[in-house]
């Protein structure tokens, strides 16, 4: 990503956008890239407790599906769920 183009993150929610990136490589791949696990985001809690967990959840699933659904824009894809895709 361009620089430009780097969004800016409030300095409370740069744990989650850490959180997020580090999680991301843990993602899974078939025919493109799945959505983060919940175990996976659940593990990560509990090495680094967030003060909110639901809260850090949905946070951490609301930028997977924007950066699938990106993806899937990219690839000729959008709408389709990842685990659709012929």
């Amino acid at each position: 990503m361009a620089l430009q183009e780097r969004p800016e993150v409030w300095d409370e929610l740069v744990p989650v956008w850490d959180a997020f990136h580090a999680l991301s490589r843990s993602r899974p791949v078939g025919c493109g890239p799945g959505a983060i696990l919940i175990s996976e985001i659940l593990a990560w809690a509990g090495a680094f407790p967030p003060d909110d967990l639901p809260g850090f959840i949905q946070l951490i699933q609301t930028l997977d599906e924007a950066w699938l659904e990106h993806q899937r824009s990219k690839d000729g894809q959008k709408g389709q769920h990842p685990d659709h895709r012929q």
